[in-house]
């Protein structure tokens, strides 16, 4: 099953590339998965082989997504198309500068303050390892001094607005460094050091680098004049962020672990599948979230609301939050142990089964295509927002499927606050 998986997914990842855009979401989906079960088939580093079962679920969820993507491509013809955008984002908006600013300054001060907390403790000789742990610990019983010294009011806050709102700046600002040719990209400036802070506070963590790497290659392809004339002004300070940029991976990665950063990469890439395949008795055991864990991106929050006013939450609320808890400890993968890269087919089986799992991965390829066609053909910038947040959450499907997190499912949301209507030119 291992093979013929691969195989599969090779053949339609080769048959995305015609289209010929490396921003194109089967071709994304497709060449990531590629890359896993290529890198699982090798079986190098000590890592674990993965049950049949394993691969029959990964084959099941790479399979709907394509035929979302047919279905959007071959059923929703363009009449349909126009008809949908009239009522949906049909207008042509423009970046609230002055509001995105003000809300980062917000976002800045909160980050500050958890970055001069690790530092503090980095020069007493805390390992960023020992920082990262903080991380893991859940708010209600943290007691580390970034979280435990949060009221309750301020972690809602957190929650429900300065998570979300980082998530919801690399794109903007992304798009807004390519629409203006990379003169005044001060909402780029913002995310990088937005990022550091992040980055530094969290551990080490190296997402926020790799997924604005990520971004800006994917905008620079979509904007090619722009980016040529980007790369002819701004050659070498270009040349400087990407050392930058690979010199910080390599730096945090050193400090996180003794292995080499090829070997480090390779456990990243293919660990999702022997981790997930260590849950499946788990999850083929266990009672079914009915939704519930789809939803838990906008259920969290109100159920943290009620919970702490001594509403109960109900039972299925509870036994998702367990099992997204349960997927946050680590096990082994082989001479390794690793936590959370469990795959979104974890989640999706929890919720329906087998069912649960075409059903998401259908939803994500509907959606996908449908956005990929708006920007192919009539690109606004607001569109666009929405098409990188939806590649994100395709990316991350190593780890997770991210409408789990409020910080992703919230991040849609600021397209109301980041766009406005354009003035009238009289």
């Amino acid at each position: 099953m291992q093979s013929i998986c691969f195989a599969i997914c090779l053949l339609l990842f080769l048959f995305s590339s015609f289209r010929k855009k490396i921003y194109d979401p089967a071709f994304i989906m497709y060449g990531i998965w590629s890359a896993i079960l290529f890198f699982n088939l090798l079986g190098a580093y000590g890592i674990n082989k993965a049950s049949s079962k394993a691969y029959y679920y990964v084959f099941i969820g790479l399979i709907s997504f394509f035929i979302g993507i047919i279905i959007q491509t071959i059923v929703c013809t363009d009449r349909i198309y126009f008809k949908i955008a009239q009522f949906t984002i049909n207008k042509e908006k423009e970046i609230n500068y002055r509001l995105i600013y003000i809300l980062s300054g917000i976002v800045l001060v909160l980050n500050l303050i958890d970055f001069l907390i690790a530092v503090s403790y980095l020069f007493k000789g805390m390992s960023y390892s020992q920082i990262r742990s903080w991380k893991m610990e859940i708010f209600e019983d943290a007691t580390n001094p970034i979280s435990g010294r949060r009221s309750f009011l301020e972690q809602t806050f957190r929650v429900i607005f300065v998570e979300p709102f980082a998530t919801a700046l690399a794109p903007i600002a992304v798009i807004d460094f390519f629409k203006k040719g990379g003169k005044k990209s001060n909402l780029l400036v913002i995310t990088i050091l937005n990022m550091v802070l992040g980055t530094i506070s969290g551990g080490g963590s190296r997402l926020g680098v790799i997924t604005l790497i990520l971004m800006l290659t994917i905008v620079g392809a979509i904007y090619k004049e722009e980016s040529k004339n980007i790369v002819k002004k701004m050659k070498k300070k270009i040349i400087v962020l990407i050392i930058a940029g690979i010199g910080s991976i390599v730096f945090f990665t050193s400090q996180r672990t003794r292995a080499s950063v090829f070997e480090e990469s390779y456990y990243y890439i293919a660990l999702c599948i022997p981790l997930f395949d260590y849950w499946i008795p788990t999850i083929e055991s266990g009672a079914h979230t009915n939704g519930m864990m789809i939803l838990h991106g906008i259920t969290r929050i109100p159920c943290m609301i009620f919970e702490k006013v001594g509403f109960g939450n109900g039972e299925l609320y509870h036994l998702a939050r367990d099992y997204i808890l349960s997927a946050n400890s680590f096990r082994s993968v082989g001479a390794r142990g690793a936590n959370s890269f469990v795959t979104p087919f974890y989640y999706l089986y929890l919720d329906f089964g087998i069912f649960g799992i075409m059903l998401g991965m259908f939803l994500l390829g509907y959606s996908a295509e449908k956005y990929y066609k708006r920007i192919c053909k009539d690109m606004k910038t607001q569109e666009l927002f929405i098409y990188l947040l939806i590649l994100r959450g395709i990316i991350f499907t190593f780890i997770r499927w991210d409408f789990i997190s409020t910080n992703y499912v919230l991040a849609y949301f600021f397209v109301v606050i980041f766009f406005k209507k354009k003035k009238s030119i009289l």
